[in-house]
């Protein structure tokens, strides 16, 4: 009796852990869309900077539309921010519109997928570490010394590059990780001035305009790893 009742519960347990049979076919009966969400871990790819951290964190959503069998579009709209060291204020971010054809392929509960596409990104940098041209206005504080707050906003086009591998936990529920690169396509360059401090601590430091000290290049690649839950429909 007790064997006949523990070879019951085995059988249960394994018939609820036991995946479909069946292939996920995006673009199949079913299947022809997704939507999904994700968290996202970024790194900074390009010449370094002091002013942010080479890492940062992010969220995303998407829409997928597979007009044939294992090819379709995918519709991305992410956010990664980099952060740099609280008493220099520094702040980089990526807001990324981008559009995507991809290839998927399923075996059984798996599903892979690669893609190439192109997009938009609103990106931001802020900082107050530096002496910038473009605000020559200065802030003293006694304690931190000079601060000269600067930022650079603009759009550029960015081209992706991604792939991952998803595992179907639930009927066309996947959960899976891809990894991104992101080529920001921008040449934009802040330039450093000479700062001049006077004598008197109280009194604010003044900017040389017409000494550059360096340039910084605010927008850099980017390479992500992002992990996300995608429900076909």
């Amino acid at each position: 009796m007790l064997k006949r009742l523990s070879a019951s519960l085995v059988a249960a347990l394994v018939g609820i852990g036991a995946r479909p049979a069946r292939a996920i076919e995006p673009g199949g009966p079913g299947r022809a869309h997704g939507a999904g969400v994700s968290a996202r871990a970024g790194m900074l790819v390009g010449e370094p900077r002091d002013l942010a951290q080479d890492w940062g964190i992010g969220f995303g959503v998407h829409g997928a539309w597979f007009y044939r069998p294992h090819l379709g579009l995918r519709l991305e709209l992410d956010y990664d921010r980099f952060a740099g060291l609280r008493e220099t204020r520094t702040r980089l971010s990526y807001a990324t519109l981008g559009l995507m054809p991809v290839a998927a392929y399923g075996l059984g509960p798996w599903l892979a997928w690669a893609g190439v596409g192109a997009g938009v990104v609103i990106a931001h940098f802020r900082t107050n570490a530096l002496a910038f041209s473009r605000d020559p206005v200065c802030e003293y504080d006694p304690t931190l010394g000079n601060r000269c707050p600067a930022s650079e906003a603009a759009l550029v086009p960015v081209g992706r590059a991604s792939g991952g591998v998803g595992y179907e936990v639930a009927r066309n529920v996947v959960v899976g990780a891809r990894f991104e690169y992101d080529l920001v396509v921008s040449d934009r360059t802040v330039a450093e001035k000479r700062v001049t401090y006077p004598e008197d601590p109280n009194e604010k430091p003044s900017i040389v305009e017409d000494e550059v000290v360096s340039r910084i290049h605010p927008f850099d690649d980017t390479m992500h790893l992002v992990l996300g839950v995608e429900h076909f429909f």
